[in-house]
């Protein structure tokens, strides 16, 4: 086994009848804790793997599939709804199973830090072992974006359609028919030009988002982005959460107010901080390195 190679650590997860993976790297022998992703739509393990090799200098490193996302089996496989419940119920017994140290942090990707944040208000009993959540271009509620009118008429009626059985069907049919997927590949790839000047990056990075868009749940994603629209971890009636959290935020943004962000994660928690990136956007597709991710968290957040 290459004990630095992410891929050589992920292994297959089966919990409540829903098959996915599970990329558990051992740390360093003298760092006693336990760095859990939890990450967003949109994404899979690959996608991250220089994260990885980045946060495993500071602790073992545990990153579970999302149920719906990376290739993993949807809610809906086995009868249940996606909900801000039902993945913080899927986190805790993830955590449950397999966190053996006392010392953990908690990383959340943008829809991935609803999740961690709705985990800790329902697990309180975790409160005590989870010494910092950090929220990576995170978000609390359906207030905190910052999209134009364009975008509100076109993706969240989609969303809304898309979020039913019959309406995800079509849509995944009508976009992933070989026409249209191929028509597609050639917008992503347009896209990525704005994004990265070398021929070989925009290449890469219509790799991996055209790869995303096929083994990603469209229902799931449809169906978490409309929660995302409409709901609100404040409106939850739970007490403040007595764990440290830190937002690392970009203005570069183009989904989430960065200071309607910290405004609710300081109503949430009972201790604040933040850092400011620079990416040039959400999230970017390729990351090529740790020494990226280093270069891309400030002092104050490592």
């Amino acid at each position: 086994m290459n004990r630095s190679d992410p891929a050589a650590h992920t292994k297959k997860l089966s919990i409540w009848g829903m098959n996915g993976r599970l990329l558990a790297m051992p740390g360093p022998p003298a760092k006693k804790r336990t760095l859990v992703i939890v990450h967003g739509q949109h994404h899979s393990l690959e996608r991250f793997h220089s994260i990885v090799l980045y946060l495993e200098q500071h602790g073992s490193v545990l990153f579970p599939d999302m149920p719906g996302f990376g290739g993993m089996d949807s809610f809906y496989s086995i009868g249940r709804t996606p909900s801000y419940d039902a993945y913080a119920d899927y986190l805790y017994d993830v955590l449950e199973a397999h966190v053996k140290t006392d010392r953990v942090w908690l990383v959340g990707v943008s829809f991935g830090s609803q999740v961690m944040t709705r985990f800790l208000q329902k697990y309180p009993v975790w409160q005590s072992r989870v010494e910092h959540a950090v929220v990576l271009m995170g978000l609390v509620g359906a207030q905190d974006f910052q999209t134009g009118r364009f975008f509100r008429a076109t993706v969240h009626p989609l969303a809304a359609i898309a979020s039913t059985y019959i309406g995800a069907s079509v849509l995944g049919f009508l976009g992933f028919n070989a026409l249209s997927f191929h028509l597609m590949r050639r917008i992503i790839n347009d896209t990525q030009k704005k994004t990265y000047t070398d021929p070989d990056d925009v290449r890469l990075a219509t790799e991996i988002e055209a790869n995303l868009w096929t083994i990603n749940d469209h229902r799931t994603h449809a169906k978490t982005a409309r929660m995302m629209f409409r709901d609100d971890l404040r409106n939850y009636e739970t007490d403040k959460i007595a764990v440290s959290v830190h937002n690392i935020r970009t203005e570069d943004d183009q989904y989430f107010n960065g200071e309607s962000v910290a405004e609710g994660l300081k109503f949430l928690y009972i201790e604040y901080s933040e850092a400011h990136v620079s990416i040039g956007q959400h999230a970017p597709s390729i990351i090529a390195s740790k020494e990226d991710v280093e270069a891309m968290l400030p002092e104050s957040s490592k």
